[in-house]
């Protein structure tokens, strides 16, 4: 998903600019490929509010620190995110989106000029 980041962050939809666990896409993705997996009844988010403008406990931005902490220390719930957003629609987005980057990456990369020895 790393490939595809810039193009994710700027998808409407989603809370989160990045894929967390159990967030909307990760959640939506799931819901594309395996939707018997998923139990949208009980798929609710429930970070615990932290502010602080060095680190972000529930992923949904990059953290400038990292802190060690259990999940039941970040989420209530075990999710990060609200995946109670979640479509099987906005999972095909997702897939379609990251798609499109690696495909544009393998053409680049077919491209490429082998590195001078050193």
């Amino acid at each position: 998903w790393t490939i595809a980041g810039d193009q994710l962050a700027d998808l409407e939809g989603f809370e989160a600019k990045s894929v967390t666990h159990a967030c909307g896409m990760e959640t939506s993705q799931i819901l594309r490929l395996r939707p018997e997996l998923v139990r949208m009844d009980l798929a609710t988010g429930a970070n615990i509010p932290y502010d602080s403008a060095f680190w972000v406990p529930d992923f949904n931005r990059p953290s400038r620190v990292d802190v060690a902490r259990t999940f039941e220390q970040l989420s209530i719930t075990g999710a990060f995110g609200h995946p109670e957003i979640s479509t099987t629609e906005k999972g095909e987005l997702l897939f379609e989106t990251a798609a499109r980057e690696v495909i544009a990456f393998v053409r680049e990369f077919a491209t490429w000029q082998p590195l001078p020895p050193h």
